[in-house]
């Protein structure tokens, strides 16, 4: 998702690892989704600016789990892949 995002904008790796003061191969790793550390919240509200995401679909797709207070299992899932199907806005 990320790598798709990035081509789409005409951004490469250095591009997106500049932006975040990292080297380009750390960036590699956010995209790959192997980065052991998670980016700190300035770091990931650049990502979503620079790369045009959704904050909650960057958080996502990075595999950090979301949770919905007062919503458990079934339900959960089902709001998260409402949420994730929904037909976004121009604004957003």
């Amino acid at each position: 998702m990320l790598a798709d995002a990035r081509k789409k904008k005409g951004l490469t790796q250095d591009d997106m690892a500049n932006a975040l003061g990292m080297t380009r191969g750390n960036y590699g790793h956010v995209e790959s989704g192997r980065r052991k550390d998670p980016l700190t919240p300035d770091q990931a509200e650049t990502v979503a600016r620079r790369l045009g995401i959704n904050m909650l679909d960057l958080v996502i797709a990075m595999g950090y789990p979301v949770k919905c207070p007062g919503l458990e299992g079934e339900k959960e899932v089902a709001l998260l892949q409402a949420y994730r199907t929904a037909p976004r806005s121009a604004s957003r």
